[in-house]
């Protein structure tokens, strides 16, 4: 009884490790697949900001996108001044820091940043910090360099990676004070649509279709704006064209009427002469109607 009891429970721990094997593969399995259902090699590439090993590693990417090549940099474990550590991806112009599970996968198209989300998901990163930097500056009229920009890669809501922009905006206290308060964009990674402004005043393109159609309005009437076809930032030659409602209109078939008009004309030169004429109509329920005209005239001699 007791070697029996030693057998099952050797078999459950058998099942059990086996089950976390299997488990742990399709987990990784899932990490190296891109967002289009691409294999992406990456299991020596991912970027751990908790690792131990030397500050400071720096890795050059170039990603390609839309046929174009970005070069920038991404340096691991940069400690800020909490002392925590972080993931840096330096652009050009400015630079991003990051928390984030980041790797750097290579697929067809070249290396890919790739962002591993808390609920599991993976999302590729197509907007780059100068893009971000650019989308600011065109959008919100705002530059890093002299505003003083603190840009972050973060988690939006568990299922978006953001470039959140902290920068300060200045206004006017009763049309003379000048102050100066904290404003934040958030800019989607992935494809660099605007999700949250926080700025006061924001620009905006109101009735698209002509290119000089440009307000500034109050960040609380943005959602009004946008509901009706305005978009941040200055206007362009893009037409914003509305829904159509498609109407079907269904044509009934055409009834076609076959008429046959064989014509017998048979001439004597004997009296009587007949002329024949014969008419056929086929009708909808296939009867046919013959209509026979007979004339018969007499000639005297």
């Amino acid at each position: 009884m007791k070697r029996m009891l030693v057998i099952v429970l050797a078999l459950v721990l058998l099942i059990g490790i086996f089950g976390f094997v299997m488990a742990k593969e399709g987990v990784n399995r899932n990490m190296n697949s891109g967002a289009n259902g691409e294999d992406i090699n990456d299991d020596l590439n991912e970027l751990n900001n908790n690792d131990k090993g030397k500050d400071g590693a720096e890795r050059e990417v170039e990603v390609e996108r839309e046929g174009n090549k970005t070069k920038f940099k991404i340096m691991q474990k940069i400690k800020n001044e909490s002392g925590e550590f972080k993931i840096k991806i330096k652009g050009s112009n400015i630079d991003a820091l990051s928390d984030l599970n980041i790797s750097i996968g290579n697929s067809s198209l070249g290396e890919i940043l790739r962002v591993y989300l808390s609920n599991g998901s993976l999302i590729d990163i197509q907007i780059m910090p100068d893009d971000a930097s650019g989308i600011l500056i065109n959008k919100m009229k705002v530059r890093c360099a002299r505003n003083g920009c603190v840009v972050k890669l973060k988690e939006n809501n568990g299922n978006k990676v953001v470039y959140k922009l902290e920068y300060e905006e200045e206004y006017k206290f009763f049309f003379f004070f000048k102050r100066k308060t904290n404003a934040t964009i958030e800019i989607d990674a992935h494809n660099g649509s605007i999700l949250n402004v926080t700025a006061r005043k924001v620009t905006i393109c109101h009735k698209p279709g002509k290119i000089n159609n440009i307000i500034t309005i109050s960040k609380n009437a943005l959602k009004a704006h946008l509901a009706h076809g305005d978009y941040i930032g200055a206007c362009t030659n893009r037409t914003i064209v509305p829904p159509t409602n498609n109407t079907n209109v269904t044509i009934p078939p055409v009834n076609n009427t076959n008429v046959t008009t064989p014509s017998i004309n048979d001439t004597n030169m004997t009296n009587p002469v007949v002329n024949n004429t014969n008419v056929t109509i086929p009708e909808q329920n296939n009867t046919n109607v013959t209509l026979i005209n007979n004339t018969d005239s007499s000639q005297d001699s």
